[in-house]
């Protein structure tokens, strides 16, 4: 992984702006009626910029290559990210329940 930076607020515009550069998978959809009903080809692997601000409340990634932008609220990418902590240790402990259950079956009785 790359190394998050603090980015002086003279060029950041704020504060506590920090940036750090990845790469990013970029997907093109089909559309129809206003939905997205499919992946137009495959996603292609791209550098990208994220972007936060903490005293702004924003997550920005940036696709210089695509002419691509989306900013989000820092709260709402929390939430999820929160959530899909919690799921991930529930599937886990789900999946080590299953294991002891089998083991306890495979046991020899008696």
């Amino acid at each position: 992984m790359s190394e998050v930076i603090r980015v002086p607020a003279r060029l950041s515009g704020v504060s506590d702006g920090v940036e750090l550069r990845a790469k990013c998978s970029v997907a093109r959809y089909r559309i129809k009626n206003s939905v997205a009903v499919s992946v137009k080809g495959k996603p292609r692997l791209h550098p990208c910029k994220i972007m936060a601000s903490y005293s702004e409340g924003t997550v920005s990634v940036s696709v210089p290559e695509t002419s691509f932008s989306v900013t989000v609220r820092l709260d709402e990418v929390m939430a999820v990210l929160k959530e899909a902590a919690d799921a991930s240790r529930s599937a886990e402990d789900m999946l080590q329940e299953e294991r002891d259950h089998a083991q306890e079956c495979a046991a020899p009785q008696g």
